[in-house]
């Protein structure tokens, strides 16, 4: 972002602190965690494998950031959230 921009990045922090609220990566988590909240009611991925796709190895790490942001876990956003079931019967 630096480069494309051709700004400083602490000019680049402080201009997105200011209008979010956020640091560069707390905004980037946001981002990350917005999607996944997305995933877990739009799909039937296992939590792990939405995780991993949102940038996350450490499943454990996603969870705790995932509970801090939402106040769920991902399992318990996904069945408060779901916008469908498949019924495996």
């Amino acid at each position: 972002m630096e480069r494309e921009l051709h700004y400083h990045f602490d000019y680049l922090a402080r201009c997105l602190k200011q209008y979010s609220g956020m640091s560069p990566l707390q905004y980037r988590h946001h981002l990350q965690i917005e999607r996944a909240k997305r995933l877990l009611a739009h799909s039937e991925l296992s939590l792990i494998k939405i995780g991993e796709q949102r940038g996350f190895q450490d499943n454990n790490y996603f969870t705790r950031l995932f509970k801090r942001q939402s106040s769920y876990i991902p399992g318990e956003y996904r069945k408060q959230y779901q916008v469908f079931r498949v019924d495996s019967s």
